[in-house]
């Protein structure tokens, strides 16, 4: 049981994560129409931002578990066992 309650909430940020880059995605064609670039620039500026994010993320991932460890280390309330 405990393992589906992992598998939830990991399902439940990705969900999160992917809605708010879909909110954008969704709105670009509106905003880029009154600005007057084409389809072109709306998918170019798609892709830049996936692909910023494909390296972002595990840089981001790997920083975060590196503060995490030493500050959960450092905590004095952190326990050993």
């Amino acid at each position: 049981m405990k393992s589906y309650l992992y598998l939830l909430i990991l399902a439940l940020c990705g969900f999160v994560t992917s809605f708010g880059a879909h909110i954008v995605a969704t709105n670009l064609p509106p905003s880029a129409e009154a600005v007057g670039v084409g389809t072109f620039v709306i998918g170019l500026l798609i892709a830049v931002y996936d692909f910023a994010e494909l390296f972002a993320k595990p840089l981001a991932g790997f920083i975060v578990d590196r503060c995490a460890l030493a500050s959960c280390a450092a905590a004095p309330w952190h326990s050993s066992r």
